[in-house]
């Protein structure tokens, strides 16, 4: 059998039977090298005694315990069956093997250093020495081997004794990685306890009878940064010194855990630290340790607690805006129930919160409405949509129905189911009562503008029959008043040789009076024009329009008529707004009764309309005639004293009716007179195909 044993370098003199302690040469009939355990010297005293002992015989090949012998070249000479069995081998194998043949090279230094001490000191002291050797089938085992060396004369023998420790080397592996395993968790611990963000102080009662005696041994980062405890210098200070205002209730309760008089304890505490203004809060909890040891754990709730103020104190609000809103709102299960409602929407549906809670929203929605809610409400629970806003109509307790203005959100779990409805209500009874009274009242004015449409066509044709008739009579009397007049003037002066005086006086007042008639006649025919043809509103500048008036009218130079303040500038119809002021300026020439007469005209700006207002100094009107002056062919003096068709004050009347504007006077007899009128600012147009004032 082939060995690896390295003899030549522990046994350098192996092959010459050299022993390597004594270096004398073994006698070759001695070697066991190529024996059987039958073929020993039988002059070996050894030998022969443990042959001659039959018990030690037994004793050797039946123990339970590796029995060796070999030679002083390391070879075996003698193996028992335990030997067999632990390795592997047939007996005749190993008899004569080199004995570091058989170990592992990593054991290979220490069993020889081993064998070589067993051979040097004889018989006075045995080495032990552990390793692994190679069996049979190449595996190897661990054994731990006793090896004595004797000498009788020139023989020097290596007995070994020897056990299996494969269990024992197996569980030694076992707590080594157990241990390491330890050792890493608890720096994974120590690590993991220094760098926790809740604080942990560890304290060790040193007097039983005394919580003062707490000392501080074990703390971590967040105490020391959270609790107050400053630097790491604290450890080994007392309790007194760390924390000298602690609580007396708290100092007990440190004690009693510590010496396990209570169990562990849990509580809440609130502290203030130097230079804070806030105070802090805490979750504490105290476990007993060994050796009379207490933990404190301190998680900082500040912030949690201060978020729960806030949320008591916004459910607070909450609750308030829920109960008190001028809205009802509720809250509705994902099977449409209502699961709480506030007095408001108690009041716009007439139930009770009880009674409301025991009905679906179906059973109180107007059967109209029931086919739009559904679909809504499928879309909701689908998740289709998330929000909605509805007009729908709800039945009252009393058995009416209230409209109302409905937004619907959904509230979802995390799995996306839903958890609730949140509902608002608004009560618009009052507006759709007002909106179906403002489509009653918007039908009546389409009725109503239709009318005055065919209304203004009639009128229309009308006033253009009235103007035809005012043409035609105008037309028709004003022949036969040139005839008259002509032939007056024909007589008058075919008989001026014999008309008498009277005569052509009277010939001359039939002429005067065929003069007012046609002046009636021009003024009726002027009157029934107002406001028959349409005209487009321009831009006016008003003081323009007045210098115009006044230098068409050529008063006086005696009468002053002064502009005061500064004129606006319009959108309006120049005609309309000309004629006004040709009329109201020429009356106040024409019946001026001084040399030195006047006319003052201002304008003030009134929001939506302009106030004219023309003041003379003339003789003034009677209030008892104020009404009098705008009715058409009304006049104050006799014709024959001023000359006047009593149509110029009925026109501006008309004119200003038809632009939306008023006229005003104020005058006494003697006070002279004041005209004020208003004036839009823009101009209305009449569409008289649609009704529709623009």
């Amino acid at each position: 059998m082939p060995s690896d044993f390295p003899t030549d370098k522990f046994f350098p003199n192996a092959d010459k039977g050299t022993n390597p302690i004594t270096g004398s040469v073994a006698d070759p009939s001695n070697s066991s090298m190529g024996n059987s355990a039958n073929n020993i010297d039988s002059n070996n005293p050894v030998e022969t005694v443990v042959e001659e002992s039959n018990d030690l015989a037994h004793f050797f090949e039946l123990s339970s315990d590796l029995f060796v012998i070999g030679d002083g070249n390391g070879h075996l000479r003698r193996v028992n069956g335990a030997v067999v069995e632990a390795l592997g081998y047939d007996r005749d194998e190993l008899i004569g093997q080199g004995l570091f043949s058989l170990v592992h090279p990593n054991a290979l230094a220490a069993n020889h250093t081993s064998f070589v001490k067993a051979l040097t000191l004889g018989g006075r002291e045995s080495h032990r020495v552990q390793g692994r050797w190679r069996r049979r089938d190449g595996s190897f085992c661990w054994l731990e081997w006793s090896f004595v060396g004797v000498s009788i004369g020139e023989i020097v023998s290596l007995y070994g004794v020897g056990r299996h420790i494969d269990p024992q080397k197996k569980q030694e592996a076992i707590a080594q990685k157990i241990e390491h395993q330890l050792n890493e968790e608890l720096a994974l611990y120590g690590e993991l306890m220094r760098e926790l963000p809740i604080a942990i102080n560890i304290w060790q009662l040193q007097d039983r009878d005394d919580e003062r005696s707490l000392l501080l041994i074990s703390t971590n980062k967040a105490a020391r940064k959270n609790v107050g405890l400053g630097d790491t210098k604290v450890l080994g200070k007392t309790i007194m010194e760390c924390f000298p205002d602690v609580p007396k209730e708290e100092l007990k309760r440190l004690g009693q855990v510590a010496r396990r008089d209570m169990s562990d304890y849990f509580y809440q505490a609130t502290y203030t630290y130097p230079g804070e203004p806030l105070a802090r809060s805490y979750d504490v909890w105290l476990f007993s340790l060994p050796q009379n040891c207490v933990a404190t754990v301190f998680e900082d709730v500040s912030d949690r607690v201060h978020l729960s103020q806030k949320l008591r104190h916004s459910e607070g609000i909450f609750r308030a805006v829920f109960e008190q809103a001028p809205l009802g709102f509720a809250r509705m299960s994902p099977e449409g129930y209502w699961l709480e409602t506030n007095n408001k929407l108690c009041e716009i549906l007439g139930y009770s919160p009880s009674e409301l809670q025991q009905k679906n929203f179906q059973a109180i929605t107007h059967p109209e409405d029931a086919n739009q809610d559904q679909i809504i409400y499928l879309q909701l629970l689908s998740g289709a949509i998330d929000t909605c806003v509805l007009e729908k109509r709800f039945l009252h307790a009393q058995g009416s129905f209230v409209w109302s203005n409905v937004s619907v959100s959904t509230l979802r779990k995390d799995n996306g189911d839903v958890d609730c409805f949140i509902v608002i209500i608004q009560n618009i009874s009052d507006r759709k009562a007002m909106e179906s009274a403002a489509r009653q009242q918007s039908e009546k004015l389409r009725v109503l503008n239709t009318r005055l449409a065919r209304t203004a066509r009639t009128l229309d044709r009308r006033n253009e029959e009235l103007q035809q008739f005012a043409y035609v009579v105008s037309h028709d009397l004003k022949a036969p008043l040139r005839a008259i007049s002509g032939l007056s003037e024909w007589l008058e002066e075919d008989l001026k040789e014999t008309l008498p005086e009277d005569s052509r006086e009277h010939l001359q007042l039939i002429r005067s009076r065929i003069g007012r008639m046609g002046n009636l006649l021009d003024g009726l025919l002027e009157y029934s024009r107002v406001g028959r043809k349409q005209i487009e509103p321009d831009t006016v500048v008003v003081a323009d329009l007045l210098q115009e008036v006044i230098d068409a009218l050529s008063p006086p130079l005696e009468f002053q008529i002064n502009i005061l303040g500064e004129m606006p500038e319009l959108q309006t119809r120049s005609i309309s707004l000309q004629q006004v002021f040709a009329n109201l300026i020429g009356n106040a020439v024409k019946y001026c009764d001084r040399d030195d007469g006047k006319l003052k005209i201002s304008a003030e700006d009134q929001g939506e309309y302009y106030a004219f207002c023309l003041e003379d100094n003339g003789p003034g009107i009677d209030p008892r005639h104020h009404g009098k002056i705008f009715t058409i062919f009304q006049t104050l003096n006799p014709r024959d004293k001023v000359e006047s068709t009593g149509v110029g004050l009925a026109i501006v009347k008309k004119i200003l009716e038809l632009e939306g504007g008023e006229i005003a006077v104020e005058s006494e007899v003697g006070q002279g007179t004041k005209f004020t009128f208003t004036w839009p600012k823009a101009s209305v147009t009449f569409d008289k195909d649609s009704g529709q004032v623009n």
